[in-house]
């Protein structure tokens, strides 16, 4: 069961995090400006705020809860919507911009806006720029097989002089704006805001569309009928979520790398006004008494728990329950160890990072559609190198077929198609048996409009 700590609800209100680094340089920012701040210049208040531990009201004085400064760490979507559009109408180069905080504040209120919105549930990439005859350039012809009802077949597409990249050496490819939009502090924070239930894929392709796309163009070499703007969408979507699978694999521990920044801001997020630190691998975590039976996973004889006439909590056990930590310390555990600052009078829980996702539940958060394990070892390889192939001036038949390759891609952890295309595998096995339906949809061209309007006329 997952470990749920008691004010982990708290954070699921909507606030824009203010990352360490940026706290760190807009802390550098108020001293070079202090002159400007000691006299209150318009929009000093706002890099006071932003560059430092304490909160502060409207007056530009620091806030106060019961005698006790109010920590600051985070924008409410309201106020960060106000400082933009203020922003958005001020001279770049002036003073009241750089003292909103400049550049870098200004980005961290436009992606926090954007996710506190919700992403767009259908992703599509542009497509191809119309092109007049007078510039083609002599055409190249490159043989593709893809996957259909009827058996594999050989499709010969046309380019402009293009040239498909190996890897991903250019920006161009849009879905280098899909790994900066969906990155591990995406999915942190998608896990703040629903801890409780699954990870979101949004919507998927509609298999009886994809079915519908894949008869028409085996019937005629060509889409004709079907609009190929929901095949933009269907290579955006595959796009998204292979950039989600990207940061899951990461955030899992099965890549080269750890995001320990966008881990330490999920830490200060998750527990709210705890201490939570990151260090070697380790979380420190400051607990009450009321979470020893929680992470301990035992009963405990006596827990003290008193509340101060400021509204603190004050804990401390008896003798019986140090005994009880120090005995559950001894012993090798999954579940980290609880460390006793006896001159404070604090509880400490350290745990492994790895460990610690797992017992607040956020591995078993991460699912694929399907219910399997939602990071791959090896499929995100293959993804990546189908996904190099696409460019902006690719027509729509070249597009569905960088889609049927990417939904043929496998790994052994579950069914990776079901990230994609709503069924998964099982639907893309009932698609080849013919056992799908395709998307009844009737097109009426102009010219058999108006030919009916006429007939309809002339009958009435």
């Amino acid at each position: 069961m997952a470990i749920i700590f008691e004010d982990s609800a708290k954070v699921t209100k909507k606030k824009i995090q203010i990352p360490r680094r940026a706290k760190e340089t807009f802390k550098a920012l108020k001293d070079v400006y202090k002159p400007f701040l000691d006299r209150n210049v318009r929009g000093s208040k706002v890099l006071k705020s932003l560059g430092s531990d304490k909160k502060y009201n409207k007056k530009g004085n620091e806030s106060k809860l019961n005698g006790n400064e109010i920590e600051q760490d985070s924008v409410s979507v309201e106020d960060a919507k106000v400082r933009l559009h203020r922003m958005n109408k001020m001279n770049k180069n002036s003073l009241e911009y750089a003292l909103y905080g400049g550049e870098l504040a200004k980005n961290i209120y436009s992606d926090g806006i954007s996710r506190a919105r919700g992403v767009k549930e259908v992703d599509a990439v542009k497509p191809p720029k119309p092109t007049s005859n007078a510039s083609l350039k002599p055409y190249s012809y490159k043989s593709e097989t893809i996957s259909t009802p009827n058996g594999k077949i050989k499709y010969t597409v046309t380019s402009e002089n293009r040239v498909i990249k190996e890897g991903f050496e250019d920006d161009d490819n849009p879905y280098f704006d899909y790994l900066r939009d969906y990155d591990e502090g995406y999915v942190f924070n998608e896990f703040i805001n629903n801890p409780k239930g699954k990870q979101s894929w949004g919507v998927l392709i509609n298999p009886s569309m994809y079915a519908t796309a894949l008869k028409e163009f085996t019937k005629f070499g060509k889409l004709v009928r079907f609009p190929a703007k929901y095949v933009y969408q269907w290579v955006g979507i595959i796009m998204k979520n292979t950039a989600i699978l990207k940061s899951n694999t990461s955030i899992a521990g099965h890549s080269r790398w750890f995001p320990e920044d966008e881990f330490e801001d999920f830490l200060t997020s998750y527990f709210n006004n705890r201490l939570a630190e990151y260090n070697d691998d380790s979380v420190t975590v400051e607990v009450y008494s009321s979470d020893l039976e929680k992470l301990c996973d035992e009963e405990f004889s006596s827990l003290n728990e008193t509340v101060k006439e400021d509204g603190q909590t004050e804990t401390w056990l008896t003798e019986d329950d140090i005994k009880q930590v120090e005995e559950f310390n001894e012993k090798p555990s999954y579940h980290g160890e609880i460390n006793i600052d006896y001159n404070t009078r604090k509880l400490y829980w350290v745990i492994d990072k790895y460990n610690f996702l797992d017992l607040i539940g956020f591995y078993d958060w991460m699912q694929m559609p399907d219910g399997s394990d939602a990071f791959s070892d090896y499929g995100i390889e293959p993804l990546e190198k189908i996904l190099s192939e696409y460019s902006e001036n690719l027509e729509p038949e070249k597009v569905l077929v960088i889609v049927n390759k990417a939904l043929d891609v496998y790994h052994c952890r579950g069914d990776m198609a079901s990230m994609f295309i709503t069924g998964g595998r099982k639907a893309l096995s009932q698609i080849a048996e013919h056992k799908i339906k395709s998307s009844k949809k009737v097109y009426i061209t102009e010219k058999q409009l108006i030919k009916n309007g006429k007939y309809i006329r002339k009958h009435a």
